[in-house]
């Protein structure tokens, strides 16, 4: 792994002026953009108090690790504690910057690049990076027949092989969750008591306030509704309390702004106070009202697979191309999952990360229709009742895409005829849902509602910041961690300098 460039990156920067009091900033979302938010504005102005909310049990976002007993699929009396980087599956990194924020907690990934290629779905055949596509002619075909969508494109998943990434590709040490825990142990240290986070709490609604004549700020309120309890009934009747007052408010989710106000994401009361704001970004994003859902911002599935018998392939992780439902499968045991800090994983399964092609997780979520009463989803299950829209709970998929990631995973996997691969094999099957997983930009449809965001980040202090807001020197999708680190480092640097 190469050196930071520059090792004096966490110096604290005093600024010019003093103020009277602290400059509070609230921070939505514990993601990527909001931990880097958080790490820059502590670094810049010793002046700043950042309070930082995650809905989440924990920080991490996209970059999340699941790691918790979980029960058997074949036998509910059975539990195993099982590590899967179920989000991110890499980050590239070019920035230096970003880089010297999380040096101590990535490693370069895979050890070996020959472990690392394309996964034929019709043949079943591994080619390596180092190979040259066109050595493929099935991989090759099936890549350039693949939707404009699809991160399963020349490069690979997200630029997985791209063989001039192959020095710009790290993982978390312990899992993806560490580079947003790492960015906020060099906030601590910047500043022991000016960085409060909160995880598992729901900013719920804000309020515009007055502090003075000429100098305004915002109100938070939170309820203590998780992922599950948020339904509709529920949102009504939550009871709020106060979550603090704020000079800032820095948003790093586009569904708690740009969402309408059905959605559990949505804080409610900032569409009133900034209606501009919202509705930019939402035509930006491309919002249909009709699927309820934003055009410019794909969704991908995650089936997480234990088996109680090993594959023996050829290949640590691969982009799959061919296939209508698989782009990416990943074995876990190759990534370096148990730093000797966390609890161990049931070492006698092999576990495996299955990543879907956009389009296959678009049709799922499509044929729910989010909280709608279905009309044509009969065919889906015998079940026609609506079922109301509540995140990541396993019932509101009435189609089970675990089961079809599964199956196609061993129909790849085993088309040589040697491995004889059955469900049974599978004891742990479950699928994440990645409703917002990375966003494709229009350039013309985010130059206005850039120019609308600044403008309310000096007007009304509260700031967009994502991945999902793409910059001038946008590097497209093979660095969307990156992107979302760097968004987060930038909206920092211009909140302190408008304190300057």
């Amino acid at each position: 792994m190469p050196s930071p460039s520059n090792t004096a990156a966490t110096t604290t920067t005093t600024t010019t002026t003093t103020r009277n009091r602290p400059h509070r900033v609230a921070i939505i979302g514990g993601g990527v953009t909001g931990c880097s938010v958080a790490h820059q504005l502590l670094k810049d102005d010793e002046q700043i108090q950042v309070s930082l909310f995650d809905w989440g049990r924990s920080v991490g976002g996209r970059s999340s690790h699941r790691c918790r007993p979980e029960p058997s699929t074949n036998d509910p009396e059975k539990t195993f504690t099982l590590h899967f980087d179920h989000g991110a599956q890499f980050v590239h990194i070019s920035n230096n910057t970003f880089l010297d924020m999380i040096f101590n907690v990535v490693e370069p990934w895979p050890k070996a690049a020959s472990r690392l290629g394309w996964l034929d779905a019709a043949s079943g055949t591994f080619t390596t990076t180092s190979s040259t596509r066109d050595s493929n002619s099935n991989s090759s075909s099936s890549s350039n027949s693949s939707s404009s969508s699809s991160n399963t494109n020349s490069n690979g998943f997200f630029g997985s092989c791209n063989p001039s990434l192959n020095n710009q590709r790290y993982v978390g040490k312990g899992g993806m969750n560490a580079i947003c825990n790492e960015m906020l142990r060099g906030a601590k240290a910047l500043g022991p008591d000016r960085l409060c986070v909160h995880e598992g709490t729901r900013v719920a609604s804000c309020e515009r306030i007055a502090f003075t004549d000429d100098r305004k700020g915002w109100k938070l309120f939170g309820d203590e509704l998780g992922h599950e309890q948020a339904n509709a009934q529920a949102l009504k009747q939550s009871a709020q309390s106060e979550l603090g007052e704020f000079d800032e408010i820095v948003f790093t989710d586009h569904m708690a702004v740009a969402m309408p106000s059905w959605h559990p994401c949505h804080v409610r009361g900032l569409e009133e106070a900034v209606p501009q704001l919202v509705s930019s970004l939402r035509h930006a994003l491309n919002w249909d009202e009709e699927a309820r859902r934003f055009r410019a911002v794909q969704p991908l599935f995650t089936c997480m697979v234990a088996l109680d018998q090993r594959l023996e392939v050829d290949f640590d992780a691969a982009s799959v191309v061919g296939s209508d439902v698989l782009q990416w499968v990943c074995r876990q045991d190759s990534r370096p999952h148990d730093t000797g800090d966390q609890i161990p994983s049931d070492d006698n399964l092999q576990r495996w990360v299955l990543v879907s092609t956009p389009e296959f997780a678009s049709i799922c979520l499509e044929s729910e229709g989010m909280s709608k009463t279905p009309s044509s989803t009969a065919s889906l299950s015998e079940s026609t009742e609506p079922v109301e829209y509540i995140p990541q709970t396993d019932k509101y998929l009435r189609a089970d895409p675990a089961d079809q990631m599964w199956e196609a995973f061993v129909n790849i996997v085993r088309c040589d005829g040697e491995r004889e691969i059955t469900k049974k094999s599978a004891v742990f099957l479950k699928c994440q849902r990645w409703g917002a997983a990375f966003a494709q930009h229009d350039t013309e449809l985010f130059r206005e509602a850039r120019t609308i965001m600044q403008a309310h980040e000096t007007d009304e202090t509260v700031t967009v910041c994502g991945d999902f807001v793409p910059r001038d020197d946008y590097h497209g999708d093979n660095f969307v961690i990156q992107d979302a680190a760097i968004s987060g480092m930038d909206a920092a640097r211009r909140i302190a300098a408008r304190l300057k």
